[in-house]
């Protein structure tokens, strides 16, 4: 058998030029498995709608390592540096608890009950 089709290793000579001219020109082999230690990302090798498709981008993987919900972590993202003094955060749970308190039929006298469940929901926020 070796002798009709040989060692395999005829054109070795040929290949380890093409190598050492891969790696003088910067291009890295898609077969070498440490190819990602040499610089090679996803990014890299897939068209960004497809690392979107399968939730690959950078964004997806800081979501990934955060300790916060992904819908929470989503919904936050325009407010995620805003930050309220207790002031502004005692004006917003008044403001929202009377913005509610329209759309809902509830007896006059749990008004102030009411705003304090708003303020508290907030603080979980």
């Amino acid at each position: 058998m070796k002798e009709a089709f040989g060692e395999g290793d005829e054109y070795d000579w040929a290949l380890s030029i093409q190598n050492q001219e891969d790696e003088r020109d910067g291009v890295l082999d898609p077969d070498d498995p440490d190819a990602i230690a040499k610089g090679l990302e996803l990014k890299d090798v897939f068209e960004p709608s497809q690392l979107a498709e399968k939730l690959l981008t950078d964004e997806d993987h800081e979501i990934r390592a955060a300790d916060v919900p992904e819908r929470y972590q989503l919904a936050r993202a325009p407010y995620k540096d805003l930050v309220l003094t207790s002031e502004q955060f005692k004006e917003e749970g008044i403001w929202i608890s009377d913005f509610l308190w329209l759309r809902k039929k509830i007896k006059p006298t749990l008004k102030e009950p009411f705003r304090k469940a708003v303020a508290k929901v907030l603080e979980f926020m």
